[in-house]
């Protein structure tokens, strides 16, 4: 017979395992969430990671965040790997796909305690095109400003980014500043200002240097622009309202 002491400490033992059990277990906490958006050229390829820890370990997931199915590997387009990274391969111009290549995911991690999501990534895989980059002559007074133009063909303008000029014949190359002290003034959108401009400088021309972000590649530009300084001097004050307008510009 089982004594009311034994039966006790079965009991007591039990439910110890029990709790230190339940203790043990932790639902899914994402240790690197990916970005929520992610741009990639298809000379490129890109992998987005996604992990998680818990106890049991998760298991991760990726699914389409429109209506939370899971997706499937398609070869040489898209792939879970088992660490949980969602890779897209290189790919050719013809196998481009918009549900594959342009549309939102989710990574999703679970285990026996619980699930989470993370936040919808966009990607979107920009097909790699030529492009011929162009600045133009520019006719200005003497003591005024010179604005030079890094021309950018449009489908290429929200993955490229100007760098850097250089005037020719010196080679000086002319690094993004927005000083007023300087005489030189560069600007994101792609201009290069150049203050008060003399006729000697008649015989300079500049080239934009760009950057392609997703897939690193330097274009120079293909003309360079010349510096034609002609005609009546600028007044001070024209000059004067044109640092006002530089000085609104940095706020």
């Amino acid at each position: 017979m089982v004594s009311h002491f034994t039966l006790h400490l079965v009991v007591a033992v039990t439910f110890s395992v029990s709790l230190v059990c339940c203790q043990d277990r932790k639902g899914p906490i994402f240790t690197i969430e990916p970005p929520n958006r992610v741009e990639f050229s298809n000379t490129t390829g890109a992998v987005i990671p996604c992990a998680a820890e818990g106890v049991p370990p998760p298991t991760i997931r990726w699914a389409h965040a429109l209506d939370g199915s899971y997706i499937s590997d398609i070869p040489g387009l898209r792939h879970v790997r088992p660490d949980g990274s969602l890779m897209f391969p290189p790919f050719r111009a013809e196998d481009q796909r918009p549900d594959v290549h342009t549309t939102d995911y989710r990574c999703l991690a679970s285990n026996s305690v619980g699930a989470i999501g993370s936040r919808d990534v966009r990607v979107k895989g920009v097909v790699s095109q030529h492009y011929v980059v162009e600045v133009y002559d520019e006719f200005v007074p003497p003591g005024s400003t010179a604005v030079l133009r890094c021309h950018i063909p449009g489908f290429m303008e929200e993955h490229v980014t100007v760098m850097a000029w250089r005037e020719e014949p010196s080679g000086k190359i002319i690094q993004p500043s927005t000083s007023l002290g300087s005489r030189f003034l560069t600007f994101p959108w792609g201009t290069l200002h150049i203050r008060n401009v003399e006729t000697s400088f008649s015989h300079r021309s500049y080239k934009c240097q760009t950057r392609n972000r997703l897939t690193g590649e330097i274009v120079e530009s293909a003309t360079a622009g010349r510096l034609i300084v002609s005609g009546m001097p600028m007044r001070r004050e024209s000059i004067d309202s044109w640092e006002t307008v530089i000085i609104q510009l940095r706020k």
